[in-house]
């Protein structure tokens, strides 16, 4: 079996990297969605006055998928090692 990611440091940044880019196109969706729709573009995406409402939604996004790496990492790893399948 070929590894793509070989160290714990490209992982963490893979998920990261993939955390970002979904919370990001779910973003675009969302006012593209605001846009075809023809509403309101405010009323629709629910900013209720905040103009960094996506930034803010991105920002959390990141810093949840940390939080759950440092939580969730060893336990993770551990539980791997345990039930690593032999070749």
């Amino acid at each position: 079996m070929h590894m793509i990611i070989k160290g714990q440091i490209e992982a963490i940044q893979c998920v990261l990297f993939e955390v970002e880019a979904i919370s990001a196109s779910y973003e675009l969706i969302e006012f593209g969605v605001a846009l075809a729709t023809g509403e309101a573009t405010q009323a629709f995406l629910g900013t209720q006055g905040d103009v960094w409402d996506t930034q803010w939604d991105m920002l959390l996004a990141l810093v949840r998928a940390i939080t759950a790496l440092i939580i969730l990492g060893r336990y993770h790893d551990h539980f791997l090692a345990r039930h690593q399948v032999r070749d």
